[in-house]
Order: structure tokens, then sequence, then C-alpha cells
């Protein structure tokens, strides 16, 4: 168990609906934590607080937060797995409690209408708040943290190098004209500039786009890159088609029908075989990178590479020899032949 009603931890609060309501508005974005300090993104009217939490070096008998990071500590060993997640959730409930009147009144002394259209440039870029919870006289109390240099960094969108321009007929967009819809992923960075992995994925895309045109009979089922997007004289991402579907992977495959899915087998590897007769590789071919869409059309995504274990070798990696090893899996996973 966690630690007791000294902090005020609600043990029923991770249902989403329920803390909304409890919470009035403040939405749990992202739980960050490590055996010294943890970090909970937040935001309310469309203002992002940062409760930061950090174990005390020379913590006092009777310690509040000493005694929740050592809660952490023994939760990660423990045999039971739901554990570890637990304790977070009575952290950040517990955390959300005490700091639920700042952020009350911060919030609310920032006119923000919630019926205007937001930009892109402004969701990734909200005004944000810093807080920290501390262990004082026995309880925890939220404190306003002036010096945000240590953190404002990890909240920003990946910046990618501007080696992107070195194509001209790729456009550049501006975040600020982009409309805001939907945070499909709870405002989490899914994918960053590592090793090459995102200059590969656009690349290839802006390849194919040049290889046949939006409306060719003949395209794969690709999504169209339309161009990158531009923040802060940097950029920090790439605009593609909307493709309104479900990962393969999501889909209950017991519950579709042996000739759909290899229906769906046969487009993918008509796919595949296509962008293999033109020199292009997938790459990281597994159900997560399949959208099926409304019609039914399976859609190839992911071409940045790399391999996933289970479905493409390590050695076979970003060759043609992977993609077909992972088509074979593929049939496997939908249970249809190869």
């Amino acid at each position: 168990m966690c630690p007791p009603a000294e902090t005020e931890a609600c043990s029923d609060c991770s249902d989403r609906e329920f803390r909304e309501a409890e919470y009035d508005g403040i939405e749990v974005k992202e739980v960050m934590s490590s055996s010294d300090d943890c970090q909970i993104v937040l935001t309310r009217n469309r203002i992002r607080f940062i409760l930061v939490l950090v174990r005390p070096t020379d913590p006092t008998d009777g310690d509040i937060m000493a005694k929740w990071f050592q809660k952490i500590e023994e939760a990660e060993t423990d045999a039971d797995e739901m554990a570890y997640e637990t304790c977070l959730e009575d952290l950040r409930e517990s955390a959300i409690s005490v700091c639920r009147d700042v952020i009350y009144a911060l919030s609310s002394s920032v006119p923000v209408s919630e019926e205007e259209a937001q930009s892109l440039e402004d969701f990734l870029y909200p005004m944000t708040f810093y807080l920290q919870v501390v262990s004082e006289q026995g309880s925890l109390q939220a404190r306003r943290i002036d010096d945000t240099a240590e953190y404002a960094n990890l909240y920003e969108p990946v910046k990618l190098p501007r080696i992107f321009s070195l194509r001209p007929a790729l456009a550049l967009t501006s975040a600020s004209d982009l409309e805001f819809i939907e945070d499909l992923y709870m405002g989490q960075v899914l994918k960053v500039s590592q090793n090459g992995k995102l200059l590969r994925e656009i690349q290839i895309l802006q390849r194919i786009s040049e290889q046949w045109d939006p409306d060719d009979p003949a395209r794969p089922a690709v999504p169209r890159l339309l161009s990158l997007v531009g923040s802060h004289e940097q950029v920090i991402g790439l605009l593609e088609d909307f493709i309104d579907g479900d990962k393969l992977s999501e889909l209950d495959i017991n519950e579709i029908s042996v000739a759909q899915r290899q229906e769906w087998k046969q487009q993918i590897e008509q796919n595949m075989t296509l962008l293999h007769q033109h020199s292009f590789i997938w790459g990281d071919v597994k159900a997560d990178n399949i959208l099926v869409d409304k019609h039914q059309q399976p859609w190839l995504i992911d071409f940045g590479g790399s391999c996933t274990q289970g479905w493409v070798d390590e050695h076979l990696a970003e060759t043609t020899e992977g993609d077909l090893q992972g088509l074979r899996r593929l049939s496997d996973y939908l249970g249809v032949q190869r």
C-alpha cells in the first residue's frame, strides 16, 4: 500500500470521468517518474501545469515526500505487477489535490475561451506554470517555481535539422496556421529525430509523392506528405493526409472474416511489392504500422526504418528480405495463407 490519508490521496481517482468531475476539468497528460524525481503534466482551460516532485537528499523523520519515493522504489520490485502503477496513481492524485487551489487560481486568472479555435502552435506551446510539491511540517504544500530553465526544454516539440529544406519541392507550413482538432495521444511526443529515423521517413514519403501523383490509381496506399511544420524558425514535424481508421493491431481479428483478412493481406502485399519495384523499403512491418480505413483499405505507415522484435529480425532491418519476413509474420497474425 502507498502512503496514508495525510497526503490526501484518492484511491478511486484513476477513472478519467471521475477525475474530471472531482477536479473540475483538470486533465492528466503524462506522468514521468524516476528514483529521484517525478513530473506530472496537467492541463486546465488550455493552460499547462507541470507538477515537480523531488526526492529529498537529506530527509527528516516523517518527511512525506521521502516516504512517497520509498514506496515507489518498493513498488518497482513488488511481485504484484500493478503495485507500481497503483502507487504512481496515488501519488498523482495526492499531488493534484495539494496543487488544486493554485491551479484553479492561476487558470482562472488568464482569460482563455474554450470555444475559440486553437492553433497547433498554441497547443504545442501553451502557457505553462511549474509547481513543486514539497513536504513541510508534516504535510504537502505547493510552491511556484520561478526558475524554469531546468524543465522548460523537456516539454518543447522535438526540433529537426534544417537539412529537410534541401528538397525545394517540400513546403513548410507554420504551426500557427494549422488548426488543432484533437489530441489523439494525450499530448505526448511519439517519435523523435533519433538516428536519422524521422529524416528517413520524410525523405521516403517525399520520394513516393514525387513518384506518383495524388490521384494516380497506381499509387500505393501510403499517406501523402503534405509539408513540414515549422515553429520558432525550426522544423518540428510533418503534415500528412489524415487516414480515418484504426490500427490493425487494435482490431479483434477473430471478429473479422477470413475472406476479409485474406483480402487485406493481398492488398498489403501488392502495396509492398509496388514499393519494392521502385526501390522503396518499408522497414518496420508489423500490425501496429497498418491503418485500416472506413472502406476496409489497409494503409502502410511509419517509414522510419528500424525493426520490431517478433516481426523483423535485426540483421534484416531495412532490407527487402526484412519486409518479406515481416509480411510472412503478418500473414500468420491474420491467420491466412502466406
